[in-house]
Protein backbone atom coordinates (compact mmCIF):
# COMPACT_ATOMS: atom_id res chain seq x y z
CA UNK A 1 0.00 0.00 0.00
CA UNK A 2 1.62 3.47 -0.65
CA UNK A 3 3.14 4.84 1.88
CA UNK A 4 2.63 2.06 3.97
CA UNK A 5 5.09 -0.29 5.80
CA UNK A 6 4.78 -3.33 4.20
CA UNK A 7 3.58 -6.15 5.87
CA UNK A 8 6.27 -8.13 5.44
CA UNK A 9 9.72 -6.70 5.48
CA UNK A 10 12.47 -8.37 3.70
CA UNK A 11 15.23 -10.89 5.26
CA UNK A 12 18.32 -11.03 2.72
CA UNK A 13 20.62 -14.23 3.68
CA UNK A 14 24.25 -14.01 2.61
CA UNK A 15 24.89 -17.78 1.04
CA UNK A 16 27.87 -19.08 -0.93
CA UNK A 17 28.10 -20.76 -4.30
CA UNK A 18 26.23 -23.91 -2.49
CA UNK A 19 23.57 -21.74 -1.32
CA UNK A 20 24.70 -22.41 2.17
CA UNK A 21 24.05 -19.40 5.19
CA UNK A 22 27.21 -17.81 5.25
CA UNK A 23 27.08 -17.72 9.21
CA UNK A 24 30.22 -15.21 9.29
CA UNK A 25 29.21 -12.77 6.84
CA UNK A 26 28.52 -9.13 7.84
CA UNK A 27 27.95 -7.74 3.90
CA UNK A 28 25.70 -4.44 3.96
CA UNK A 29 22.75 -5.26 1.67
CA UNK A 30 20.55 -2.26 0.50
CA UNK A 31 17.05 -1.67 -1.39
CA UNK A 32 16.49 0.11 -4.21
CA UNK A 33 13.45 0.21 -6.70
CA UNK A 34 12.35 0.41 -10.23
CA UNK A 35 10.40 3.02 -10.24
CA UNK A 36 12.34 4.91 -7.60
CA UNK A 37 10.08 5.48 -4.33
CA UNK A 38 11.65 3.28 -2.07
CA UNK A 39 11.69 4.44 1.96
CA UNK A 40 12.63 3.44 5.30
CA UNK A 41 15.84 2.00 6.29
CA UNK A 42 17.16 0.68 2.63
CA UNK A 43 20.57 -0.50 3.78
CA UNK A 44 21.63 -2.52 6.74
CA UNK A 45 24.07 -5.00 7.32
CA UNK A 46 24.30 -8.60 7.51
CA UNK A 47 24.56 -10.42 11.15
CA UNK A 48 25.84 -13.92 10.86
CA UNK A 49 24.74 -13.74 7.13
CA UNK A 50 21.04 -12.21 8.11
CA UNK A 51 20.23 -8.74 6.56
CA UNK A 52 16.79 -8.50 8.52
CA UNK A 53 15.08 -5.67 7.74
CA UNK A 54 11.84 -6.25 9.88
CA UNK A 55 10.96 -3.42 12.14
CA UNK A 56 12.53 -0.81 9.76
CA UNK A 57 9.80 0.43 8.03
CA UNK A 58 10.97 -0.07 4.44
CA UNK A 59 7.97 1.54 2.11
CA UNK A 60 7.38 2.44 -1.13
CA UNK A 61 5.77 5.52 -2.25
CA UNK A 62 4.47 6.67 -6.02
CA UNK A 63 2.12 6.12 -8.64
CA UNK A 64 0.54 2.64 -8.25
CA UNK A 65 1.20 -0.20 -10.32
CA UNK A 66 4.48 -2.75 -10.35
CA UNK A 67 7.54 -2.08 -8.99
CA UNK A 68 10.76 -4.19 -9.22
CA UNK A 69 12.98 -4.20 -5.76
CA UNK A 70 16.55 -4.71 -6.06
CA UNK A 71 18.64 -6.43 -3.17
CA UNK A 72 22.33 -5.65 -4.17
CA UNK A 73 25.46 -6.37 -2.19
CA UNK A 74 29.19 -6.17 -3.68
CA UNK A 75 31.02 -7.65 -4.45
CA UNK A 76 28.09 -10.75 -4.28
CA UNK A 77 25.67 -9.35 -6.90
CA UNK A 78 21.78 -9.15 -6.28
CA UNK A 79 18.43 -10.65 -5.97
CA UNK A 80 15.09 -8.45 -7.44
CA UNK A 81 11.47 -9.30 -6.20
CA UNK A 82 8.34 -8.05 -7.68
CA UNK A 83 5.81 -6.03 -5.90
CA UNK A 84 2.54 -4.30 -6.65
CA UNK A 85 1.70 -0.97 -5.00
CA UNK A 86 -1.49 -0.16 -4.39
CA UNK A 87 -3.12 3.23 -3.24
CA UNK A 88 -2.80 4.54 0.03
CA UNK A 89 -5.13 6.19 1.81
CA UNK A 90 -6.96 9.29 1.11
CA UNK A 91 -5.50 12.73 1.48
CA UNK A 92 -7.15 15.03 -1.09
CA UNK A 93 -10.02 15.99 -3.92
CA UNK A 94 -8.77 16.34 -7.18
CA UNK A 95 -11.29 17.82 -10.25
CA UNK A 96 -11.38 15.06 -12.66
CA UNK A 97 -13.58 16.64 -14.65
CA UNK A 98 -14.12 20.89 -14.68
CA UNK A 99 -17.72 22.04 -14.74
CA UNK A 100 -18.68 23.72 -17.68
CA UNK A 101 -21.14 25.57 -19.90
CA UNK A 102 -22.94 27.28 -16.86
CA UNK A 103 -26.04 29.19 -17.64
CA UNK A 104 -28.35 30.98 -14.40
CA UNK A 105 -30.63 28.52 -13.80
CA UNK A 106 -30.40 25.73 -15.97
CA UNK A 107 -28.16 22.55 -15.20
CA UNK A 108 -24.59 22.79 -16.11
CA UNK A 109 -23.31 21.71 -19.77
CA UNK A 110 -20.99 19.67 -18.27
CA UNK A 111 -21.17 18.43 -14.39
CA UNK A 112 -17.91 17.92 -12.09
CA UNK A 113 -16.70 14.97 -11.34
CA UNK A 114 -14.51 14.83 -8.28
CA UNK A 115 -11.67 12.39 -7.49
CA UNK A 116 -10.87 10.83 -4.04
CA UNK A 117 -6.49 10.82 -4.42
CA UNK A 118 -3.76 9.30 -2.28
CA UNK A 119 -0.78 11.47 -1.29
CA UNK A 120 0.82 10.56 -4.69
CA UNK A 121 -1.73 11.57 -6.30
CA UNK A 122 -3.35 8.30 -6.97
CA UNK A 123 -7.08 7.62 -7.26
CA UNK A 124 -8.31 5.87 -3.79
CA UNK A 125 -11.52 3.90 -4.41
CA UNK A 126 -13.45 2.24 -1.90
CA UNK A 127 -13.11 5.04 0.78
CA UNK A 128 -16.82 5.29 1.28
CA UNK A 129 -16.88 8.96 1.21
CA UNK A 130 -19.33 11.56 -0.02
CA UNK A 131 -18.39 14.36 -1.67
CA UNK A 132 -20.25 17.80 -0.97
CA UNK A 133 -20.48 20.64 -3.55
CA UNK A 134 -20.96 24.38 -2.47
CA UNK A 135 -20.57 27.95 -3.71
CA UNK A 136 -19.34 31.15 -2.61
CA UNK A 137 -22.13 34.31 -1.31
CA UNK A 138 -23.57 35.13 -4.00
CA UNK A 139 -25.50 33.01 -6.49
CA UNK A 140 -27.02 29.71 -5.64
CA UNK A 141 -26.04 26.29 -6.27
CA UNK A 142 -29.02 23.78 -6.28
CA UNK A 143 -29.64 19.89 -7.71
CA UNK A 144 -27.93 16.76 -6.04
CA UNK A 145 -24.97 18.63 -4.10
CA UNK A 146 -23.93 15.48 -2.52
CA UNK A 147 -22.92 12.57 -4.34
CA UNK A 148 -21.35 9.36 -2.93
CA UNK A 149 -17.89 8.39 -4.11
CA UNK A 150 -17.76 5.42 -6.78
CA UNK A 151 -16.15 2.02 -4.57
CA UNK A 152 -14.69 0.96 -8.47
CA UNK A 153 -13.08 4.42 -9.88
CA UNK A 154 -12.76 6.66 -6.29
CA UNK A 155 -14.54 9.64 -8.29
CA UNK A 156 -17.66 11.30 -7.06
CA UNK A 157 -19.80 12.37 -9.89
CA UNK A 158 -22.32 14.93 -10.15
CA UNK A 159 -25.69 15.30 -11.39
CA UNK A 160 -28.29 18.34 -12.42
CA UNK A 161 -25.97 21.03 -10.39
CA UNK A 162 -27.04 24.25 -11.41
CA UNK A 163 -26.26 27.76 -10.61
CA UNK A 164 -28.95 30.76 -9.95
CA UNK A 165 -27.65 34.56 -9.65
CA UNK A 166 -25.68 37.54 -11.75
CA UNK A 167 -23.63 36.64 -14.56
CA UNK A 168 -19.71 36.59 -13.68
CA UNK A 169 -17.13 36.06 -16.26
CA UNK A 170 -14.83 35.76 -13.62
CA UNK A 171 -16.53 33.00 -12.50
CA UNK A 172 -17.79 31.73 -8.94
CA UNK A 173 -15.97 29.59 -6.45
CA UNK A 174 -16.94 26.19 -6.24
CA UNK A 175 -15.67 24.30 -3.53
CA UNK A 176 -16.14 20.04 -3.02
CA UNK A 177 -15.36 19.03 0.52
CA UNK A 178 -15.68 15.44 1.56
CA UNK A 179 -18.68 15.09 4.67
CA UNK A 180 -16.37 13.41 6.74
CA UNK A 181 -12.42 13.18 7.47
CA UNK A 182 -9.47 15.57 7.16
CA UNK A 183 -9.42 15.47 3.25
CA UNK A 184 -8.22 19.09 1.70
CA UNK A 185 -10.89 20.14 -0.31
CA UNK A 186 -10.42 21.13 -3.96
CA UNK A 187 -11.79 24.28 -5.97
CA UNK A 188 -12.66 25.99 -9.17
CA UNK A 189 -13.76 28.87 -10.71
CA UNK A 190 -16.81 28.60 -12.86
CA UNK A 191 -17.91 31.20 -15.21
CA UNK A 192 -21.92 32.14 -14.94
CA UNK A 193 -23.82 33.81 -18.40
CA UNK A 194 -27.11 34.48 -18.77
CA UNK A 195 -29.89 32.29 -18.73
CA UNK A 196 -32.87 31.77 -21.17
CA UNK A 197 -34.31 35.21 -21.95
CA UNK A 198 -37.77 35.98 -19.89
CA UNK A 199 -38.44 39.57 -20.44
CA UNK A 200 -37.84 43.58 -21.29
CA UNK A 201 -35.95 46.04 -19.77
CA UNK A 202 -36.17 49.44 -20.62
CA UNK A 203 -34.22 51.98 -19.41
CA UNK A 204 -35.15 54.92 -17.89
CA UNK A 205 -38.24 53.89 -16.63
CA UNK A 206 -39.59 57.37 -16.65
CA UNK A 207 -38.37 61.07 -17.32
CA UNK A 208 -39.91 64.14 -18.61
CA UNK A 209 -39.34 65.69 -22.54
CA UNK A 210 -40.53 68.11 -24.79
CA UNK A 211 -42.99 67.98 -27.38
CA UNK A 212 -41.90 67.58 -30.88
CA UNK A 213 -38.89 67.70 -29.54
CA UNK A 214 -35.82 64.63 -29.60
CA UNK A 215 -35.57 63.20 -26.29
CA UNK A 216 -32.47 64.18 -24.12
CA UNK A 217 -32.63 60.67 -22.55
CA UNK A 218 -32.35 57.83 -25.12
CA UNK A 219 -34.74 54.75 -24.78
CA UNK A 220 -32.26 51.60 -24.68
CA UNK A 221 -33.93 48.35 -24.12
CA UNK A 222 -32.87 45.52 -23.22
CA UNK A 223 -33.56 41.55 -22.76
CA UNK A 224 -32.82 39.75 -19.26
CA UNK A 225 -33.22 36.74 -18.00
CA UNK A 226 -35.31 35.42 -15.26
CA UNK A 227 -32.17 36.99 -12.74
CA UNK A 228 -31.93 40.62 -14.53
CA UNK A 229 -29.15 38.99 -16.18
CA UNK A 230 -28.55 40.64 -19.98
CA UNK A 231 -29.24 37.97 -22.80
CA UNK A 232 -26.35 38.90 -24.85
CA UNK A 233 -27.09 36.38 -28.04
CA UNK A 234 -30.96 37.91 -28.01
CA UNK A 235 -31.78 39.23 -32.04
CA UNK A 236 -35.46 39.60 -31.32
CA UNK A 237 -37.22 42.78 -32.57
CA UNK A 238 -38.66 45.54 -30.48
CA UNK A 239 -42.18 47.32 -30.73
CA UNK A 240 -43.05 50.09 -29.55
CA UNK A 241 -46.93 51.05 -28.50
CA UNK A 242 -48.40 54.06 -26.52
CA UNK A 243 -51.31 55.28 -24.42
CA UNK A 244 -52.87 56.86 -24.03
CA UNK A 245 -54.24 58.75 -26.85
CA UNK A 246 -53.21 62.50 -27.45
CA UNK A 247 -49.68 62.38 -29.15
CA UNK A 248 -47.82 60.82 -32.13
CA UNK A 249 -44.79 58.92 -31.81
CA UNK A 250 -41.53 59.45 -33.95
CA UNK A 251 -38.23 57.16 -34.06
CA UNK A 252 -39.64 54.12 -32.98
CA UNK A 253 -40.02 51.92 -35.78
CA UNK A 254 -39.59 48.37 -35.00
CA UNK A 255 -35.82 47.67 -34.16
CA UNK A 256 -33.65 44.37 -33.98
CA UNK A 257 -31.96 43.94 -30.73
CA UNK A 258 -27.75 43.71 -31.14
CA UNK A 259 -26.75 40.05 -31.52
CA UNK A 260 -23.87 41.44 -29.41
CA UNK A 261 -25.01 42.79 -26.17
CA UNK A 262 -28.95 41.84 -26.09
CA UNK A 263 -29.87 45.84 -26.58
CA UNK A 264 -31.31 48.21 -28.84
CA UNK A 265 -32.12 51.54 -28.96
CA UNK A 266 -33.77 54.59 -30.00
CA UNK A 267 -31.99 57.68 -30.56
CA UNK A 268 -34.23 60.35 -32.84
CA UNK A 269 -37.46 58.99 -30.43
CA UNK A 270 -39.40 62.16 -29.53
CA UNK A 271 -43.59 62.55 -29.23
CA UNK A 272 -45.70 65.27 -30.37
CA UNK A 273 -48.85 66.29 -28.88
CA UNK A 274 -50.80 67.30 -25.77
CA UNK A 275 -48.63 67.88 -22.86
CA UNK A 276 -49.66 65.32 -20.13
CA UNK A 277 -48.33 61.67 -19.02
CA UNK A 278 -48.02 58.78 -21.34
CA UNK A 279 -47.13 54.71 -21.28
CA UNK A 280 -44.61 53.39 -24.18
CA UNK A 281 -45.01 49.54 -23.38
CA UNK A 282 -42.05 47.88 -25.60
CA UNK A 283 -43.03 44.30 -26.90
CA UNK A 284 -41.38 41.60 -28.90
CA UNK A 285 -43.35 40.01 -31.63
CA UNK A 286 -43.64 36.05 -31.47
CA UNK A 287 -42.64 35.79 -27.98
CA UNK A 288 -43.37 35.12 -24.33
CA UNK A 289 -40.90 37.80 -23.09
CA UNK A 290 -42.31 40.36 -20.78
CA UNK A 291 -43.12 43.71 -21.88
CA UNK A 292 -41.49 46.45 -20.24
CA UNK A 293 -43.08 50.12 -20.06
CA UNK A 294 -41.95 53.36 -19.88
CA UNK A 295 -43.69 56.22 -18.60
CA UNK A 296 -43.33 59.94 -19.99
CA UNK A 297 -44.03 63.35 -18.81
CA UNK A 298 -44.94 65.58 -22.10
CA UNK A 299 -44.39 68.94 -21.69
CA UNK A 300 -45.78 71.84 -23.46
CA UNK A 301 -42.95 72.80 -26.55
CA UNK A 302 -41.51 76.36 -27.56
CA UNK A 303 -44.19 78.90 -28.25
CA UNK A 304 -45.66 78.61 -31.85
CA UNK A 305 -48.39 80.71 -31.96
CA UNK A 306 -51.97 82.23 -30.45
CA UNK A 307 -55.11 81.26 -29.94
CA UNK A 308 -58.37 82.50 -28.22
CA UNK A 309 -59.30 80.91 -25.58
CA UNK A 310 -62.35 83.24 -24.63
Amino acid sequence: TNEVAFTTQPVLEIRDQDNNKVENSTATVTITSSPSGIGGTTSMPAVAGVADFIGKGVKLTGTKGAYTLTYASSPLGSDTQGITLLPGSADHLFVHQSAADAKSRATFGTQPIIEVRDISNNAVPASGLTIHASVEAGPTLSGTTEIAVDATSGRATFKNLKLQGLTSVGGYSVTYEATTGNLSSVSELLPLSAGAATQLSVSPTSFTATSGVVFDTTPVVTVKDADGNPVLDSTHTVHVAILPTGATIDGFADSRLNSGNGTTSFPSAKLTGTAKSYTLTYTTTGTSLAEATQTITLEAGAADHLTVVQ
